[in-house]
């Protein structure tokens, strides 16, 4: 059976076999450089910068119309005592579930 400490010592081995042929993530004798440069060690002090995407980015996703989902819950909740239709948004989801109460009760969806 291959227990948990096998596994460590297998990657203690491969890590030194790595290490000896100058493998991945192994900083050379005369290197400037961090062996792994994002490692949390290597991080300099202070609080981190966000990084906003490309400006095209967001205007794709600003012209992108958004779509609801609605449940049964939602739409209970929506539904006036005694009406008979619900408003939701254009191009609203609404889930199969909801659609089977929406039946049941004899009420009509109107997409706004």
């Amino acid at each position: 059976m291959f227990t948990r400490s096998d596994l460590l010592d297998a990657i203690v081995e491969i890590a030194a076999a790595l290490a000896a042929d100058g493998g991945v993530g192994c900083a050379s004798a005369n290197a400037t450089a961090p062996a792994f440069p994002r490692s949390p060690r290597n991080v300099p002090p202070g609080p981190i910068k966000p990084v906003a995407p490309p400006a095209d980015i967001r205007l794709v996703a600003a012209l992108k119309p958004r779509r609801v989902f609605m449940s049964d819950w939602e739409l209970r909740r929506l539904r006036k005592p005694g009406a008979k239709f619900i408003r939701v948004p254009a191009g609203a989801i609404i889930s199969p579930l909801a659609r089977d109460w929406l039946d049941y009760e004899g009420i009509e969806v109107i997409f706004d």
